[in-house]
């Protein structure tokens, strides 16, 4: 995988964490961190996609395209930055509070409110009508017959959110809490959570500029983002950034930067878009807030797969209005690069103010013993592996993965309304020691840890779940190496589970996208757990994922603006027969490119490797065949 590849898979997996769809052990990263996977992959690569994709396809119910895009913005951190974006640009500048929430678009027509969505990524969003109807400053039907596009931050107040949380409420801050509240299955939940609106962009046959734009949805009853003329950056760029830096503790609302924008339209269209990206709106982000704390230790702690992330202990800091005593360290170079010991004081800030982060070390004790990572796992006591940046307990019975790992199966499978604390209260009360254990629970035994209701809705969500494809019974094992992706290929190969467990570590390399370290992974999982593997789908019905049609035995990376959206076409292609990959490697068969001239990284290795590029003609061509 060459360095463009490397980059655009991190910052997807990154961006799929940050959205909580990663299917794999992606953290969530530092801001700073992200940005500069951003700039770098920008400098090597300017028209790569992934720099257009703004966040996480919908995971869930009915999906939603949006007739035009929802762009994210490009981010700057210094007045410097933002001096020269406003230099490249003609026109009046506004500035707005960046409010911390959920993005979403409204449609309303003849003042009914008739379509709500969130913005997903970008292009297609997730269908949240019913749940924005239970939000009170949203305007269900208006007095005027008004049709057009709002769209707005779904955001939780932070008076609310306070009142919520001593209520019981478990969400770690309000944007969290907003977004929890709003994917809610039940409406009903969501309306009991407080939740507001503040739209900052109007849609409409009218033409406005932005101060009217704002006048206009304040007159259909909505709260607008406060906005404030600032004409043209001078000499009191600084002092404007700083003193409404000042003000945002005052405010009811999380944000964590602000919005500048060109005001009128004709200068908004000369300026044009990047992508998704809207060349003439910027965003500022405030500088984290920054505190010392001392190291008093340090935890290694395994997760589903094996991996252990080091969590960092310091003595209690306040910081940004929480108290912070536990950082993650993410992996071991990470850990090891800052050369700890007890006693040294660390600069700890908040990563997007929300995730606790150590910017640097600041003051060493000088004669101590330092920190070292583990050369055996915590829980289990097995040697430990090198795997790349990570440390990893390979043995697949170790304790500390269960719960982890009950809780992958479950949410793979699609079994609902079973969340971490559910399946940590499983797993500790010794309910459940093995993922099997699951399909003996029975609404009678679990009374005595959730009640009743919720027992018996548990028991139901597990035992509903009995028709799966064999590729998503794979996939949720836990098993390391074996993902969405290398599930399908080898559900596909081999058809059933027993062909499957019977397949050698030679037999799985022979499989396109799968190299020796995976498949020695998943070998050794599958016969680890062969007989578990055994009683679990014995409970299910499983599906053979083997499709027969035009695109079978062929694989296809798309990359460019294709006329659908891409997820829309892999769909496509999958159900063809066909594979959709996403990097560009050996034993690609096409790389279907909307630009026959783009110079791409894609483009470029699918070169060098010797792929045939077709267009998405070529493309539809071969599925009509």
């Amino acid at each position: 995988m060459d360095r463009v590849d490397e980059l655009a898979v991190a910052i997807r997996n990154a961006s799929a964490a940050y959205y909580g769809v990663a299917d794999n052990d992606a953290a969530i990263i530092p801001d700073s961190q992200f940005d500069a996977l951003v700039d770098e992959l920008r400098r090597l690569d300017p028209s790569h996609e992934a720099l257009a994709e703004v966040g996480a396809g919908p995971t869930y119910g009915r999906k939603v395209t949006h007739p035009s895009p929802m762009g994210s913005l490009n981010k700057v951190n210094s007045v410097d930055e933002l001096r020269g974006w406003a230099d490249s640009l003609y026109g009046s500048i506004l500035v707005a509070p960046k409010v911390d929430g959920l993005a979403v678009r409204l449609r309303y027509v003849d003042g009914k409110l008739v379509e709500a969505a969130t913005r997903g990524d970008g292009a297609i969003g997730q269908d949240v009508l019913d749940n924005v109807r239970q939000i009170a400053s949203v305007p269900k039907l208006m007095e005027t017959g008004w049709t057009g596009e709002v769209r707005g931050e779904i955001y939780m107040k932070r008076s609310d959110f306070a009142v919520l949380r001593d209520g019981g409420l478990t969400f770690a801050n309000p944007r969290n809490a907003a977004a929890g509240s709003l994917m809610c299955r039940d409406p009903k939940v969501t309306a009991q959570r407080r939740l507001s609106l503040l739209a900052y962009d109007v849609i409409s046959d009218m033409s406005l500029d932005e101060v009217g734009k704002a006048a206009l949805a304040q007159n259909l009853g909505f709260d607008y983002v406060p906005l404030t003329l600032v004409g043209s950056f001078g000499q009191n760029a600084e002092e404007l950034v700083a003193g409404m830096a000042a003000r945002r503790q005052a405010l009811d609302y999380e944000t964590d930067g602000l919005v500048f924008s060109l005001n009128d339209l004709v200068d908004q269209d000369a300026a044009g878009w990047s992508g998704l990206r809207p060349k003439f709106r910027i965003a500022y982000k405030f500088p984290p807030e920054q505190q010392r704390a001392k190291v008093v230790g340090v935890d290694w702690q395994p997760g589903r797969t094996g991996r252990l992330t080091p969590v960092l202990h310091v003595e209690p800091t306040l910081i940004d209005g929480s108290t912070v005593s536990n950082i993650s360290l993410h992996n071991r170079k990470m850990f090891e690069d800052f050369h700890l010991c007890v006693g040294d004081t660390v600069l700890v800030e908040k990563a997007g103010d929300i995730i606790p982060h150590v910017a640097s070390v600041v003051e060493r004790v000088g004669k101590s013993w330092p920190l070292l990572p583990p050369t055996v796992c915590p829980v289990c006591g097995e040697d430990l592996e090198n795997e790349s940046v990570f440390l990893v307990c390979v043995n697949p019975r170790c304790a500390a993965k269960l719960s982890e790992r009950v809780l992958h199966y479950l949410q793979t499978i699609g079994a609902l309304g079973i969340g971490p604390s559910a399946a940590s209260l499983l797993c500790s009360s010794g309910k459940v020691k093995r993922i099997a254990d699951l399909y003996y629970l029975t609404p009678d035994g679990l009374e005595s840890l959730f009640g009743a209701v919720t027992a018996g809705n548990i028991f139901r969500s597990i035992m509903e779940r009995y028709e799966l494809k064999t590729s998503t019974f794979l996939a949720a094992l836990g098993i390391p190496g074996l993902g969405n992706t290398t599930s399908k290929a080898i559900s596909r190969k081999y058809g059933s589970i027993e062909s499957a467990l019977n397949a050698s570590e030679v037999a799985l390399c022979s499989i396109s996208g799968i190299g020796p370290g995976t498949a020695e992974k998943i070998a050794n999982g599958l016969h680890v757990c062969r007989d578990e593997i055994l009683e679990i789908s014995s409970f299910s019905e499983l599906q053979r994922d083997v499709v027969a049609g035009a695109l079978t035995g062929k694989s296809f990376v798309l990359t460019g603006a294709m006329s659908k959206p891409r997820k829309e076409i892999e769909a496509v292609i999958e159900a063809a027969g066909g594979e959709a990959w996403k990097s560009v490697k050996k034993g690609l068969n096409y790389l279907v490119c909307a630009n026959p001239a783009s110079t791409s990284g894609k483009m470029e290795k699918a070169k060098k490797l010797g792929i045939q590029v077709i267009g998405e003609a070529e493309l539809n061509a071969m599925l009509e065949a």
